[in-house]
């Protein structure tokens, strides 16, 4: 089921990112705090645990209407993000996603 939900996540994603990167270029801290919310709860499913206290991050910042560190916490979401794409791929491939929880669950948050 998680495999199912992985595809279309990923294929979304970079509307989402853009849609991030854009309430933080206009200072729109509703709209931040909402797509990062948004995306927190995709990753959420995928055991991604560093990738999602940085979304958790990215959505306190825009409930808080602090953007000024916005834009690094979103690249720092962004390229942590990424980083875990292939090591999902690659254990999905084998035995699922219990094996990728497995694997980042000992990851700092932060």
């Amino acid at each position: 089921m998680l495999v199912d939900m992985f595809e279309p996540f990923r294929q979304d994603y970079p509307k989402q990112l853009a849609e991030i990167r854009e309430a933080i270029d206009t200072r729109d801290a509703g709209r931040t705090a909402q797509v990062a919310h948004s995306l927190k709860g995709a990753v959420g499913y995928f055991g991604a645990q560093t990738v999602h206290a940085l979304a958790y991050q990215l959505e306190t910042i825009g409930r808080r209407a602090e953007l000024d560190g916005a834009s690094l916490s979103c690249s720092n979401w962004s390229r942590s993000w990424s980083g875990s794409v292939p090591l999902l791929l690659s254990l999905a491939g084998q035995n699922g996603f219990d094996r990728f929880h497995a694997a980042t669950s000992t990851q700092p948050c932060v």
